[in-house]
């Protein structure tokens, strides 16, 4: 679920998926929620090399800071005055192919009023890929629980004359019959019309004379149904074909970071100096994932070229997309920032401050795992069905009935994905859905404050702090995507704006203290 593979810090465990109840700040300046559902704090979107060191406050402060630190602040404080130079190199290795490399550097220089310092960071992660543990698996028999393998995960094809059926009995638990229906892998070898396909059955797909393949009715059978609808392709091994599809996706994400950031101190005058910082973190993913969309039954017209010779009508097929079509999710967070500020000393020992920051926080993310990224209704279409129209929902127009355009290849699902290239590249890009999700927010922050003594009283001295702030928040997130019965591409913004003035002061008047001291006071 963590496609931007981020460091979620959650403190209090306070924060959930929908809101966020602490802040993160970087050099005392606020930054904003991640991911794409503003639901996340991920310091590790920062170089680790830059930073000096990470401040918390594990108390509410929404007096001070506003109501997203109800739960506490995160402050990062970012490396400044370092004198000299250091280069880091690692290398990790983990199960499952899980390669890590990283280097880093950070090289900084001091002077009389001044000083800049420079971090760098890179990582690469291969991926773990999810046959890396026995464990992770939907079939549970090893432990004396139940398969709970979908029969749509099966390579090749699983064939059935209809919908799958076997024996039925109550669980002892939840009363539902076994096999439960939301688990067709429970039907394991207990399915009585399923026939598995072959290891082996097909052939490579060649575009031929026509550019598209086969695409006369009965043309391109690769099961004669006399031969294959024998006893030892029915009964027990029914379902031999069904796998656990965890073998075929990724544990965890591979990943790629870079990221710097610069801190400059220059003193202007006797009381005026500079100060800014600026840094940048990209952290992209990639991770083939566990699509249920990707492991269904479809039913295939007669009329496909690779329909079995003598077959009966309404054979239905599952069928795993993922090892031809694999879903791959990608994601990236990106986080930038540049602050500039002037310190100056004020006559009277009062000191001022004046800022300004621009931060700019991005996440993407493409196929949803929650969402089929196999459009059915273009499985459908490669198959040879007519798709019937489609009534206005929302924000996605009316479509007509349709077909498949002729230039996309018949989809063939009586073939064996591992022994051949089966399909068309243009047929399974053809079966493609989209579905991406942008978020992009921006934050400047301008302020000044003051603070200073103003008089003497018997406990010590009055002291007074004033300031202001103007806030500019702009947000904006697309949603890009299609339906599962409807191509049409569907794009949705929600642009958001809005801006924080504030004012404030505080007075601290000392009472009691060592100048007067009373007896238990």
């Amino acid at each position: 679920n963590n496609r931007q593979r981020g460091v979620r810090v959650n403190l209090r465990q306070l924060d959930t998926t929908d809101a966020l109840r602490s802040l993160m700040m970087v050099d005392g300046l606020r930054y904003p929620p991640q991911s794409e559902e503003l639901s996340t704090i991920d310091p590790s979107i920062l170089p680790t090399s830059a930073i000096e060191r990470i401040d918390l406050l594990l108390d509410g402060a929404s007096a001070t800071y506003g109501s997203d630190a109800i739960g506490g602040v995160i402050n990062i404080i970012l490396k400044r005055n370092y004198d000299g130079a250091m280069v880091e190199a690692g290398f990790q290795r983990g199960k499952g192919g899980n390669v890590e490399y990283l280097a880093s550097g950070t090289w900084g220089r001091t002077w009389d009023g001044g000083q800049v310092t420079l971090s760098y960071q890179w990582i690469d992660a291969a991926p773990t890929h999810g046959n890396f543990n026995s464990k992770l698996t939907f079939d549970h028999r090893p432990w004396g629980l139940d398969d709970r393998r979908p029969i749509g995960s099966s390579t090749p094809g699983t064939i059935s004359t209809g919908s799958q059926t076997g024996l039925s009995m109550p669980d002892p638990v939840t009363g539902l019959p076994i096999p439960n229906p939301r688990y067709p892998g429970n039907l394991g070898t207990n399915c009585q019309n399923c026939y598995a396909i072959p290891l082996g059955t097909g052939f490579d797909w060649q575009p031929g004379a026509t550019g598209v393949g086969p695409t006369l009715p009965g043309s391109a059978p690769t099961l004669n149904w006399a031969n294959f609808a024998i006893a030892a392709n029915a009964g027990t091994n029914g379902t031999r074909n069904v796998f656990n599809p965890f073998t075929i996706v990724d544990y965890s994400a591979a990943t790629q970071y870079t990221g710097g950031a610069l801190t400059v101190d220059q003193r202007l005058t006797s009381n005026i100096s500079f100060y800014g910082s600026g840094f940048y973190g990209m952290r992209r993913s990639q991770i083939v994932i566990n699509d249920a969309g990707h492991q269904l039954t479809w039913a295939v017209p007669t009329w496909n070229p690779y329909y079995p010779t003598g077959a009966p009508q309404n054979l239905r097929v599952a069928y795993h997309m993922g090892i031809e079509k694999p879903a791959v999710g990608s994601a990236y967070s990106l986080a930038q920032r540049y602050q500039l500020g002037l310190n100056i000393a004020l006559p009277a020992n009062w000191a001022m401050q004046a800022y300004f920051s621009h931060t700019k926080d991005k996440n993407y993310n493409t196929e949803d795992p929650r969402r089929n990224s196999l459009s059915k209704s273009a499985v459908s279409a490669a198959l040879g069905w007519t798709i019937p129209a489609t009534a206005i929902s929302g924000t996605t127009p009316a479509i007509a009935a349709f077909t498949k355009p002729s230039s996309v290849p018949y989809l063939n699902l009586f073939c064996d994905p591992r022994a051949y290239t089966c399909n068309s590249p243009d047929t399974l890009n053809y079966l493609q859905r989209l579905d991406e999700v942008q978020e992009y927010m921006h934050v400047k922050e301008r302020g000044i404050k003051a603070d200073g003594p103003l008089f003497d009283l018997p406990g010590g001295t009055v002291k007074m702090a004033v300031g202001a702030t103007l806030t500019t928040y702009n947000f904006l997130i697309t949603n890009t995507s299609t339906s599962g019965t409807n191509p049409t591409v569907s794009i949705i913004q929600d642009p958001r704006e809005r801006q924080v003035w504030a004012t404030f002061t505080q007075v601290n008047i000392p009472i009691f203290s060592d100048q007067n001291a009373l007896p238990l006071l």
